[in-house]
């Protein structure tokens, strides 16, 4: 088993709510100052942060300085109308606590295309990164396998950490307790997710931000909510859909720019 993680301070920056029970353990160890972007509300438009504040208590976590900061809603109109205004903000909020904390580690959402607001909070972890470079102060970028646990092999984490039973049953109850999602983790077997109840693995993860690399640059021939969307379009329930290239790539960069 590889050693925890010494860090003094450790940051945190997930896209939802939620994403923190992957790493339930990570989090306890390092007290990590966790943000999320969203409040997680979905096309419920149900606003699941109190769950994410419970978990953060229950794991010795602090919550960070953003906590749900708009809907989920909104900031897919952001992607769809290209304004970075409230990106911007969030991450200047972020960016100035961290000069603050100046965190040894940072821990975020894989990049997987798999939703813009997980990639967005890889890319907003990467501004991080690099403005606390420039200071001098080199921290550790590691992300965790979420969507897709396959991508991210076991034998290449940086580090690893097996849970004892009794942190096993703390995570599992922190778990059953989060009730907005008790159906995406009853799929944890179906999903192949079973192995994040006993070890949490993360991986170290390259800074982006020279070039935000499209769907056809990597193992995926689409990014998949390109194709959820193409779906829920064709259902009616939605009336446009967020592309790599169309939208999130226009909006990273701005993003970028805005902190170059």
């Amino acid at each position: 088993m590889s050693p925890r993680l010494s860090a003094k301070t450790a940051l945190a920056i997930f896209g939802h709510p939620g994403h923190e029970l992957v790493v339930f353990q990570w989090l306890s160890d390092n007290r990590a100052e966790t943000v999320c972007l969203t409040d997680g509300s979905g096309g419920a438009m149900v606003d699941r942060t109190f769950f994410t504040r419970q978990t953060l208590n229950t794991a010795g976590a602090t919550v960070g300085a953003v906590m749900g900061a708009c809907s989920d809603k909104q900031l897919y109109a952001d992607f769809l109308s290209g304004d970075a205004t409230r990106l911007i903000e969030l991450t200047r909020r972020i960016l100035n606590r961290a000069r603050i904390l100046r965190p040894d580690t940072l821990l975020t959402d894989s990049f997987e295309y798999f939703n813009p607001v997980h990639d967005i909070a890889n890319t907003i972890t990467d501004i991080v990164w690099r403005d606390l470079n420039a200071d001098g102060h080199r921290p550790r970028k590691l992300v965790y396998p979420n969507e897709y646990p396959d991508r991210l092999k076991p034998d290449a984490a940086a580090v690893t950490r097996r849970l004892t039973d009794d942190e096993c049953r703390t995570k599992s109850q922190a778990i059953d307790a989060y009730l907005p999602l008790a159906s995406e983790f009853a799929r944890l077997a179906a999903d192949q997710k079973l192995q994040m109840l006993e070890t949490e693995y993360l991986h170290e993860d390259p800074v982006r931000l020279a070039d935000i690399p499209s769907a056809s640059d990597t193992i995926y021939e689409t990014a998949f909510y390109e194709d959820y969307g193409r779906a829920r379009v064709a259902e009616g329930r939605y009336s446009s859909l967020i592309t790599l290239d169309g939208h999130f790539r226009p909006l990273a960069a701005k993003l970028v720019a805005a902190f170059t």
